[in-house]
């Protein structure tokens, strides 16, 4: 064999050669593809961040604009009235004469309280006549 056939069939020269038309579309079509792969991830995450940054200024100037005698719900879903108002704690009356000291940043929102034009909110339970099918004792 000559040296010219040996060296076609030599899988370590061949990685060695020159690309091919055929390989360099393949690499044009990896360079324009890499960069739109980094875009679609960092233009998500940067929307995310975004976002998550507007909704803590709405957390942080409800929190600041709280007053005594507002109703506001926790994180945890307590609904509560403020009682006192600190630095970085708020005292929340969870029940008449109950009142238990919390993180300001618990606070999610500002509740509103029932008026009179909406009676079923404030619809009295009478523990004489209970609803039909319900036990009387407790």
């Amino acid at each position: 064999m000559s040296w010219c056939r040996m060296r076609h069939h030599d899988p370590l020269v061949s990685l060695a050669s020159p690309p091919t038309d055929n390989d360099r579309g393949l690499t044009s079509t990896m360079e324009l593809l890499f960069p739109l792969l980094i875009l679609a991830l960092l233009v998500p995450t940067f929307l995310g961040v975004r976002r998550q940054k507007k909704e803590m200024q709405k957390v942080t100037a409800l929190q600041d604009s709280l007053r005594i005698g507002d109703r506001v719900m926790t994180t945890a879903g307590l609904h509560a009235t403020v009682a006192a108002l600190a630095d970085d704690t708020v005292a929340l009356e969870i029940a008449p004469g109950v009142v238990t000291t919390w993180s300001r940043l618990v606070i999610r929102e500002r509740v509103e309280t029932a008026t009179p034009q909406d009676p079923d909110l404030l619809r009295k339970v009478d523990d004489a006549n209970p609803p039909e099918g319900r036990p009387t004792e407790y």
